[in-house]
């Protein structure tokens, strides 16, 4: 890749980040590809630094190394849109619907585990992972039960435990496919 083609890049990138830099502390609230981001509902600025990052990626690559440069172009090219398609959308979203200043979402602290490092984190995902497991059977060994003795049976906390354990697995696939991209990366 020529230097030319680097600074229009640079000089790109500028621009985008200075138009969206009021939203810089804003989270946002779009779930996107893990292809393209390795985590969802984080401040724009977390976005920024993932553009950024592919950005470097970028600047590695050899200049006979066509397919890399096309992959990570057309990477970079996907994340400023996506971004900046759910920025506009969150912006035009505020402004139809105000939200009164004490109906805004209070910043939740983050689990602890969303804190430790990818590889770490995936390892407690796993514990997680079977421990819903485990309460799945449980839940579902107690509504057999129940439906051997003729009770009634809420399936409410089974339910629960399905969609918490859906989640879990979702996390899982985005955080191994991440340290695939990482281990391809390098």
């Amino acid at each position: 890749m020529n230097n030319i083609s680097t600074q229009r890049l640079k000089q790109g990138l500028q621009d985008f980040f200075a138009h969206y830099a009021t939203q810089k502390e804003e989270i946002v609230y779009t779930k996107f590809s893990p292809n393209l981001f390795t985590e969802n509902w984080q401040k724009t600025a977390f976005y920024f630094a993932q553009i950024e990052h592919t950005l470097i990626q970028l600047e590695k690559i050899e200049s006979d190394n066509i397919e890399a440069w096309q992959f990570y172009t057309q990477k970079l090219s996907a994340q400023c849109s996506a971004l900046s398609d759910a920025l506009t959308r969150q912006q035009q979203n505020a402004q139809l619907f105000p939200v009164k200043e004490e109906n805004k979402l209070q910043n939740k602290p983050q689990h602890p585990v969303h804190t430790l490092p990818p590889r770490e984190r995936l390892a407690k995902y796993y514990e997680y992972l079977a421990s819903f497991n485990e309460k799945i059977q449980h839940e579902k060994d107690e509504l057999n039960k129940a439906q051997r003795e003729d009770v009634s049976f809420s399936r409410l906390k089974l339910e629960q435990l399905e969609q918490r354990r859906a989640r879990c697995l979702e996390a899982i696939e985005m955080l191994e496919e991440y340290l695939i991209f990482l281990e391809k990366a390098k």
